[in-house]
């Protein structure tokens, strides 16, 4: 220990500087609760909470009389680790062995502002070194990393009785308002529910997973004779999967695979099964697509220098993020690529008609990708589904009570999807018939009577009298046609849509999209 600080504090002298280095660093991990006391973030606090005392003292092996000198005499030293250390996993293990009970973990998530941000509020302050915001509210979480495995923590949000805002650890939301407020750039932590936390760099692994796996699906499947075309991402369940096998629990190559590794090893790094948590450690698919959004959106809106509003009183995460996600789609459709201005040799021309008159050129290629998804059973019908299970959309849920039949306006009998005629019943019978395993049986018995019989001709028996008109129904919801790209000769993508009931040329020449091809 350095003379001053021996002179000054005679009974620390005998304590190893190993145990100093370690009080240094467990103290940092309680930098958040610590800071709760502190009015001038420039400086430490005289003494510790505590609850902090009580966490150092176990940790460390020593008395509390201890801790608290090793503070006075260290604060200034701890003080100066503003950037976060990370420690270790026997560190965390030993720090929220004592800390957890007490209502503080390592990584307690707390808002990053201090002072309000309302510049009309009487709390404002220019600086965020003097804390304005009181009355914290805390609350047991989950958070899921890439690098440290899934770990129990507590969240803190605080408030400001100035102007009644009150701050959370990703946005802040004012008591007589319905709007979540994020905060500008795109944290290192993710709140994509109540009690879930999803650290950045994880949800960009996913963002990776989606995109990549795409590929890699996509091949794997053209490979295969019977399913050749088709596409598909990587879901968010397949995600969580791969999450919560062998990223979420730390030492998973020894878990996943215990009869490779020895016994003692195993048991080394199993989990405590005496351990109980609030909040689930298994990530849902659910919180995989809703953090895949939400990261997603965060980062659009730190490239267009915008703040992120959302609903804050939405019943769910995926209702609160839905007009969000359709404003970025419908600029996507149009001029929300950054390349939209885009021109080069390979792509823009300047030529000159028969009157000598300058005309530039620049043509726009149109292709799709067959992903389809879920959406109305009226054709090109573009509202939303109530939910997955739903054959129509809110403005067409009448048509659940008329005849499936393509052209009938009959309406269906009570238990069926069609009206009572018998040929319109029949084609709803051998709808039902096709999901049963005895018709797949009956169609592999009949492609193997064809293969022995290749010969065998059938005699026409002519022209029916009702002509050759064919009955067509739609018992299911719809899918969309296909992801629409649009793009520039040189390869610069200018846009992009779904399209819904075809890839006609009726289809491309809708706004936003012929407002781009307008542009050639």
């Amino acid at each position: 220990m350095d003379d001053v600080v021996a002179l000054a504090y005679p009974e620390l002298c005998d304590i190893p500087i190993q145990k100093i280095l370690q009080f240094i660093r467990f103290a940092s991990f309680g930098r958040g609760p610590i800071e709760l006391i502190a009015d001038d973030l420039h400086c430490p606090p005289k003494s510790l909470p505590e609850h902090m005392v009580a966490i150092l003292a176990k940790v460390l092996g020593e008395t509390s009389s201890v801790i608290k000198r090793l503070w006075i005499a260290l604060k200034d030293e701890v003080w100066k680790h503003k950037a976060e250390i990370v420690g270790s996993e026997e560190e965390i293990t030993l720090y929220n062995r004592y800390a957890l009970p007490l209502g503080t973990s390592y990584n307690h998530i707390y808002p990053p502002v201090r002072t309000c941000q309302t510049t009309a509020c009487p709390n404002f302050r220019a600086s965020n070194d003097v804390r304005t915001l009181k009355e914290p509210r805390t609350y047991k979480a989950t958070l899921f990393t890439l690098r440290q495995g899934t770990m129990p923590i507590y969240t803190t949000s605080l408030y400001c009785r100035g102007c009644n805002r009150r701050y959370h650890s990703n946005y802040s939301v004012h008591a007589q308002s319905n709007i979540r407020q994020y905060y500008p750039g795109v944290p290192s932590i993710l709140q994509v529910s109540t009690h879930y936390f999803l650290t950045s760099d994880l949800l960009e692994f996913f963002t990776q997973c989606k995109s990549i796996g795409w590929c890699v699906i996509g091949v794997a499947r053209r490979l295969s004779s019977s399913n050749a075309g088709y596409y598909s991402s990587l879901s968010s369940l397949s995600c969580a999967r791969i999450y919560n096998e062998s990223i979420g629990p730390l030492h998973a190559v020894v878990l996943n695979s215990p009869h490779a590794f020895a016994p003692a090893e195993v048991i080394r790094y199993s989990p405590p099964s005496s351990f109980i948590w609030q909040t689930s450690y298994e990530l849902q698919d659910a919180d995989v697509l809703n953090g895949f959004f939400l990261f997603s959106l965060l980062l659009d809106h730190a490239e267009l220098g915008h703040a992120l509003h959302l609903d804050h009183n939405a019943p769910s995460q995926k209702i609160r993020l839905k007009p969000a996600l359709k404003e970025r789609n419908v600029r996507m459709e149009g001029y929300g690529q950054e390349e939209y201005t885009h021109a080069c040799d390979l792509c823009y021309i300047v030529s000159k008609d028969a009157d000598g008159k300058e005309v530039k050129i620049q043509a726009a290629i149109c292709d799709g990708n067959a992903i389809g998804h879920p959406c109305c059973a009226v054709h090109d019908c573009k509202d939303e589904l109530v939910s997955h299970h739903a054959r129509f959309c809110e403005p067409h849920s009448n048509l659940n009570q008329q005849c499936s039949v393509t052209d009938c306006l009959a309406s269906v009998d009570s238990g069926f999807r069609t009206c009572s005629l018998p040929e319109h019943r029949a084609l709803e019978a051998a709808y039902t018939e096709k999901g049963t395993s005895i018709f797949k049986l009956q169609q592999r018995l009949e492609k193997a009577m064809q293969g022995s019989n290749r010969t065998t001709s059938t005699e026409c028996e002519g022209k029916p009298e009702v002509g050759n008109r064919r009955l067509k129904a739609y018992f299911g919801r719809r899918r969309t046609h296909n992801e629409q790209i649009i793009m520039r000769p040189c390869g610069v993508i200018l846009s992009r849509a779904t399209f819904y009931g075809s890839e006609a040329v009726s289809s491309v020449n809708v706004e936003p999209l012929s407002f781009v091809l307008s542009t050639s």
